[in-house]
């Protein structure tokens, strides 16, 4: 019988530990903090070098994918975050599961309204280059993917996961309570989280 594979697609700068495969299209260096404009440079080389829409896997060999704060730095509407979902559809086996985690603007915005975030914390959630941030500055070193190209929430996301999975196979999490194993670097309330049990 073969191990478990285990994906972090996206995976930046965090290294997850094995049994995770780390995955990036970027392959070198990457600013060690992002949402303060950091211009630190980490080296860093993921497992694999690839794109979260060309996984170098064969048809249903991936047992788990996770795929943390990726989504809002794809292109919504060139179809480049529905290739990403046909793509891990393609590799997940059957009974695999996927987590997909990300910045929730609405969550963002209620917890800056109730006083229990600050505006910077608002524009890390949001995407700090640019996008209506008055004090934003482009990441030095800045790579493609880098960016957030959209503003992510748990019911934008939903409605997209929705297209490619039935209902009854997504489920809402609490980040706060989503099981250790799971490659989750921070859980700020702020963030959006849905589990994927794929038939």
């Amino acid at each position: 019988m073969n191990p478990p594979i285990w994906l972090n697609v996206g995976c930046g700068s965090y290294l997850a530990p094995q049994p995770w495969v780390n995955i990036d299209g970027n392959d070198s260096e990457y600013p060690d903090n992002f949402a303060n404009g950091s211009k630190t440079i980490v080296p860093r080389k993921p497992d694999i070098v690839a794109w979260s829409d060309s996984l170098p896997f064969p048809d249903a060999s991936v047992d788990r994918i996770y795929a943390g704060h990726i989504l809002e730095h794809m292109n919504l509407h060139n179809g480049e975050v529905d290739r990403t979902l046909v793509e891990f559809k393609r590799v997940l086996a059957p009974g695999g599961k996927i987590m997909v985690v990300g910045p929730d603007l609405v969550k963002c915005g209620e917890l800056l309204f109730q006083r229990h975030i600050d505006w910077s914390t608002f524009w890390q959630c949001h995407g700090t280059a640019g996008r209506g941030n008055p004090a934003a500055k482009p990441y030095a070193n800045a790579k493609p993917g880098d960016v957030h190209l959209w503003s992510t929430s748990e019911e934008a996301v939903w409605a997209i996961l929705s297209k490619h999975w039935d209902h009854s196979e997504l489920t809402i999490c609490e980040i706060g309570l989503v099981e250790d194993g799971w490659p989750i670097v921070a859980k700020p309330p702020w963030q959006y989280c849905i589990r994927v049990d794929a038939r």
